[in-house]
């Protein structure tokens, strides 16, 4: 992302492809930043590579690579096919995704940054895909959806930056609210702080 912003796109390709080998689903969330690229900052040039190279990535990883290694056991290594197979019973497929458990993992990850990075809804169709594969996996417990979810933790904070000038202007408009950006800033930024503090400590795995 910061290479991204620089526009440096020798090194930007080199830190993709190193994302890319962290994980297989990872490629996912390329695919979508390849098409964000593509369809809202409009530079084709560099998006278009990044969707056939992570769809190209994804299929030779899970199709070839990994079922090599399978030792004949009957893993699915993300098998779209099973997030998808009740279509036909479309009630079904929308409790499944709907599920208040998962939902509320969701709402979990956004919450200690108070949903602020949703004033930079562009930048956060990248976690499209792996929101997807938690909402439609058949786990419903915390660790699993982060697993999947965690790709998408960068484009958060990358959406919280990317919309703060909308954040701002969306505080001002409320009466009694300083107009002035750095004293409104600096006040936000505590309230981001004291809500990861206050979050970790609720939520958190310590005592």
């Amino acid at each position: 992302l910061y290479f991204l912003e620089k526009r440096k796109w020798g090194l930007f390709y080199v830190f993709l492809i190193l994302a890319l080998l962290i994980r297989e689903d990872i490629s996912l969330t390329v695919l979508m930043f390849g098409l964000y690229l593509c369809y809202f900052l409009k530079i084709l040039r560099h998006g278009i590579p990044v969707v056939i190279l992570s769809i190209a990535y994804f299929l030779i990883v899970t199709q070839w690579v990994m079922p090599g290694f399978n030792m004949g056991q009957t893993v699915s290594h993300l098998n779209f096919s099973s997030y998808f197979y009740n279509l036909n019973e479309p009630v079904k497929f929308i409790i499944k995704l709907f599920d208040p458990i998962k939902l509320a993992n969701i709402f979990m990850i956004f919450l200690p940054l108070l949903f602020f990075p949703l004033f930079g809804w562009r930048i956060l169709t990248c976690c499209l895909a792996v929101f997807g594969v938690g909402m439609l996996g058949a786990y419903t417990h915390l660790s699993y959806m982060l697993y999947y979810v965690s790709a998408s933790l960068p484009f958060l904070y990358y959406a919280l930056l990317k919309g703060w000038p909308q954040l701002l202007a969306f505080f001002k408009k409320f009466p009694g609210v300083s107009s002035d950006n750095v004293i409104l800033g600096q006040a936000l930024q505590s309230m981001l702080v004291t809500s990861t503090i206050v979050t970790c400590i609720i939520f958190g795995p310590s005592p």
